[in-house]
């Protein structure tokens, strides 16, 4: 039970890299390639996020069979469960913004008006973590609820949003670090922009998975004691 979470974990790590490694084969990391990502539209967004959340899903799908060790219909659904709920979201957020930057000048006045040293991208870099988790927590909740025969979607929902916010407001640091190194920068090395997007990445899926994968553990753990006790009843 306890190689479950490094699993969990380890699972997190290769399906969040799975996605970018032909852009990393191909070398296509510099300003040139982040720039196309910053302006991809809703839909070439939504194909970007279908491929991720697939991957991880999958390799998702694998330690939750190994977790409750029977072969489940219900557990199949995680995959494209998981993959619609990360393509709604990432929908959602994309549409709110896009309106937040036509409501540029109120933000800088939300920060002018805050202290200087409030981390306001970090904050909005996790609000946008706590509405995918928000949204992985309800869809992936339901399947662990049929699979793990108890109620759990709120608890997932819980985990899910807390290890989004975690992962949120740690890329918001790496991105706000990123950002003051790339201004003194007069010509970055692309060497140094590929370590820090593959690092980003790895980061991402691996705080998000350590918070997830540890409720994982608690949720399965508590129907196996009701059960292991209910044996112990029946044997006395």
């Amino acid at each position: 039970m306890i190689a479950i979470w490094p699993a969990w974990v380890l699972a997190a790590a290769i399906g969040s890299l799975l996605p970018i490694m032909p852009n990393v084969f191909d070398g296509r990391v510099g300003g040139a390639y982040l720039s196309q990502v910053a302006s991809l539209s809703v839909v070439g967004g939504s194909v970007v996020t279908l491929a991720g959340a697939t991957c991880l899903a999958l390799l998702q799908y694998v330690v939750l069979r190994v977790l409750i060790r029977r072969v489940s219909l219900a557990a199949t659904i995680w995959i494209p469960a998981s993959a619609i709920a990360a393509v709604t979201a990432f929908g959602l957020t994309a549409v709110w913004q896009s309106a937040l930057h036509r409501r540029l000048i109120s933000l800088s006045a939300l920060a002018t008006a805050l202290p200087p040293d409030f981390p306001l991208s970090e904050v909005m870099a996790g609000l946008v973590g706590m509405v995918l988790g928000l949204y992985l927590g309800l869809s992936q909740g339901i399947v662990l609820s049929l699979v793990l025969r108890r109620r759990v979607v709120i608890y997932w929902v819980l985990a899910n949003m807390l290890g989004a916010l975690v992962a949120g407001v740690a890329l918001g640091i790496r991105e706000q670090a990123m950002s003051d190194w790339l201004a003194n920068q007069m010509n970055p090395d692309e060497g140094t922009l590929m370590a820090f997007y593959v690092t980003d990445t790895i980061l991402g899926g691996v705080l998000y998975a350590a918070v997830t994968g540890l409720a994982l553990l608690m949720l399965a753990g508590r129907p196996s004691g009701a059960r292991a006790e209910t044996v112990l009843v029946v044997d006395a």
